[in-house]
């Protein structure tokens, strides 16, 4: 910054007067005093402002923005030491014409020489933003002011000032980034997102004009936000404003209607926070149509509404079904049980008196006769007893009582009983060295049926001169019972079909005597004890079925002792003293052959009633020691023959034998109830009447 008067120096003071020696003493001397002292001021003045104009020079050269001083025509008078080092001049005395051109980028000289040295002159300051070229002549964004001052001779200067702003313009790049990365988040947001300013809407996304049914922001900026609101949710939205806008502190989401423009109602999830910024606070605000959901929760609900009354319909219809089989199931068991009865009586007589004539008569052809009566009687009882225990067990009314049965002697005890049909067949029973030495888990008598039905098959199946095998080995910690014959053997598709109930696979066209329910009874009997059973056959080779069972401790339980078959005792076996048995029995022929076979017993005298009245009277007044009671009697009942005997004091404790045709679970187990001490079923085995009377007769002395 030059004055051009600040070339003067307080030591060159203008030139002096020449005195006049012709001139008075007095006058000149003061004229001269007064003159040297206005010299001194002006020199003490001149001083100053070299002192103030040295000051102003070291500020500007330690400022650490440009500072530079032109002449309108931009010749540089001064350019202070952060403006060289911008712009690489070492002094400010180097060549600066057409400093403005060679200091700024073509578009910022181009604004300063039409805009701002005018403006500057005019209005006596600009300002801007523009740019400075470095020594590399690259760009530097600065702030520029432009000052046009004139000094005391009136001689204009243009002074500049510009700041390095590329941090600043850095940062707001940066900010400008940010906010539009933030914007684009907020526009791309499947969540209508709107600020709440004053009451109305100050900014609202492309998700919120989505929601409202809006084209344009500006059909919702401005509106009042409680306008799109439904008017029963007003007062719920004002108390959230007041923790808002009052506590300042965000709500959490809670659901709300609102309305679009077109008046229609959706329903939302609403979460709010305060929002402020330099001009006005108010509240951001994200919205979530949650129409699907509400919609989806409302089809679920009457969804559900409508699965309980088909539930509630279908637990009905079930109900009346399940009544409607036991019904069923029961008028089944009931039918069973009198066709058990209807079938037993007339059995009851064909074996019972054959069994007395094979005992008596000792013609050889009447015996033939007499056997081949008794055995096709023992074949259809096989068979009614084989239905009604497939009976029980679809029903679900077959009971089993599972405990350790020691395989060894049972498998022994089965091979006896059916040697006499293998040799009939000519066929060679081999049993290989058993590891049986283990306890199954099992129902004995069940089991031993089980294992007696497949050496039956494995003998009727077979070839002429054939063998039956038996073996018994230990598999995988189970042991695994097999009976292999050497018959036709099956085919696969037979082999499927085999354990199906009636299914005899053209056995008939042979002959072979059977009925096709022992080996569907069998897996289902091997089935309800935990076990597994199969075959494996291969067609001119033979077949071998198998049976696993589970082993157990034989600390668990006792094992059932082998049942043990009694001949008819003609002289042994009798009481020594007369004993007396009531026999109540409507069919004439069960009657006679009861009184046969206790005939047979020495020391028993047989008491016969045909009908519950005169059995209850010779109960009173013959006092006998065992009755012997028919249960389907006429006119009552056995059990209500039972319970009159009960009921009186000279019969009450008289042990009382049922014996019956009904032969189905529930028919043992209400007996049992109703205080019968035994229970002897029809067609009678004469072995297991005189057992039972034998029994009866000796624990009643």
């Amino acid at each position: 910054m030059t004055d051009p008067q600040s070339d003067s120096d307080p030591g060159h003071a203008p030139t002096r007067r020449a005195l006049d020696p012709a001139q008075g003493s007095g006058g000149d001397d003061a004229a001269l005093r007064a003159e040297i002292a206005a010299l001194k001021a002006e020199i003490a003045r001149l001083r100053q402002t070299r002192n103030e104009r040295d000051r102003l020079a070291r500020i500007l050269e330690a400022s650490p923005d440009f500072v530079g001083i032109a002449t309108p025509d931009g010749k540089a008078i001064f350019i202070n030491q952060a403006g060289r080092k911008i712009v690489g001049y070492d002094s400010p005395s180097a060549p600066l014409e057409d400093a403005i051109s060679r200091l700024h980028p073509e578009w910022a000289a181009r604004l300063i020489i039409a805009q701002g040295i005018p403006t500057a002159i005019r209005e006596g300051v600009w300002q801007a933003e523009t740019a400075l070229l470095d020594a590399d002549g690259k760009e530097h964004p600065v702030s520029q002011v432009i000052v046009a001052h004139r000094d005391d001779s009136g001689e204009l200067y243009l002074s500049t000032i510009m700041r390095d702003i590329g941090d600043r313009k850095e940062a707001e790049s940066a900010l400008m980034r940010s906010e539009q990365r933030y914007r684009n988040l907020v526009d791309c947001s499947p969540d209508a997102i709107f600020i709440n300013q004053g009451g109305v809407f100050s900014y609202v996304n492309q998700a919120a004009l989505r929601l409202f049914g809006a084209r344009d922001p500006a059909e919702l900026i401005g509106m009042p936000c409680i306008d799109r609101i439904h008017p029963d949710d007003h007062a719920s939205v004002h108390d959230r404003i007041r923790h808002l806008t009052i506590e300042r502190r965000a709500v959490p989401p809670t659901e709300q209607r609102y309305l679009r423009l077109d008046g229609s109602v959706i329903d939302v999830e609403v979460s709010a926070a305060p929002y402020s910024d330099e001009d006005e606070t108010g509240m951001q605000v994200i919205v979530r149509d949650i129409s699907g959901r509400k919609a989806a929760s409302r089809a679920m609900t009457e969804l559900h509404r409508e699965l309980e009354e088909r539930v509630a319909t279908r637990t009905a219809e079930l109900s009346r079904a399940l009544a409607e089989a036991e019904r069923s199931n029961n008028a089944k068991s009931d039918f069973l049980s009198r066709m058990s009865h209807e079938l037993r009586t007339p059995l009851n007589a064909i074996i019972g008196f054959g069994q007395l004539l094979e005992h008596d008569i000792r013609d050889e052809e009447q015996i033939d006769s007499v056997r081949e009566i008794l055995h096709a009687g023992r074949h259809l009882l096989e068979l009614i007893n084989e239905v009604l225990d497939l009976s029980r067990i679809e029903s679900g009314k077959m009971t089993l009582s599972l405990e350790p049965v020691q395989l060894a002697p049972l498998l022994s005890e089965c091979l006896v009983l059916i040697r006499p049909l293998a040799q009939s067949h000519a066929i060679t029973l081999m049993a290989h060295e058993l590891e049986c030495s283990v306890h199954l888990r099992a129902d004995r008598v069940r089991l031993k049926q089980v294992l007696l039905n497949l050496l039956s098959n494995a003998i009727k199946y077979n070839r002429e001169g054939g063998s039956v095998s038996v073996s018994c080995i230990n598999e995988d910690g189970a042991p695994l019972i097999r009976i292999s014959d050497t018959g036709p053997g099956l085919p696969p598709e037979a082999v499927n079909r085999l354990f199906n109930p009636f299914e005899r696979l053209g056995a008939d066209e042979h002959a072979i005597e059977g009925t096709g329910i022992g080996l569907a009874l069998s897996k289902r009997f091997v089935h309800l004890m935990g076990g597994t059973i199969g075959v494996v056959s291969t067609p001119g080779k033979g077949s071998t079925f198998w049976v696993r069972l589970p082993a157990c401790d034989p600390a668990e339980g006792t094992s059932i002792a082998a049942e043990q078959n009694e001949a008819i005792e003609s002289e042994s076996g009798t009481p020594a003293d007369m004993r007396k048995v009531l026999c109540i029995e409507d069919n004439p022929a069960n009657l006679r052959l009861i009184e046969r076979v206790l005939a047979r017993r020495r020391g028993i005298e047989v008491i016969s009633a045909t009908t519950p009245g005169l059995g209850l009277q010779l109960a009173k007044t013959r006092a006998p020691d065992l009755i012997l009671l028919d249960i389907n009697l006429p006119d009552i009942d056995g059990y209500d023959v039972m319970k009159c005997l009960r009921e009186n004091p000279s019969t009450q404790y008289i042990p009382v034998v049922a014996v019956s045709a009904n032969a189905m679970p529930g028919d043992l187990a209400r007996a049992e109830r109703a205080g019968f001490v035994e229970y002897v079923t029809k067609p009678i085995s004469l072995d297991r009447l005189l057992a039972v009377v034998d029994g009866a007769l000796y624990k009643s002395t």
